[in-house]
């Protein structure tokens, strides 16, 4: 499988992970190369959320949102 079994609040937790990670790009990227915005925020987002699977993904989603600009 790709995860626990749960109810909505997986889609809530997952939903809202993925508009912090969104917001905390845009505030941060002001010009950054890709890099310098992973060094900056992967840690935070890591602190942030500490029992996350797979925590690798997250600089993967930082990338994804530094794309979309």
């Amino acid at each position: 499988g790709h995860g626990d079994l749960g109810g909505a609040e997986i889609l809530t937790g997952v939903r809202d992970y993925i508009l912090d990670v969104a917001a905390r790009v845009k505030a941060a990227a002001g010009g950054k190369d890709e890099e310098a915005v992973i060094a900056e925020l992967a840690p935070a987002i890591r602190a942030a959320y500490p029992d996350w699977h797979f925590p690798e993904w997250i600089d993967f989603a930082i990338r994804y949102h530094m794309a979309r600009g």
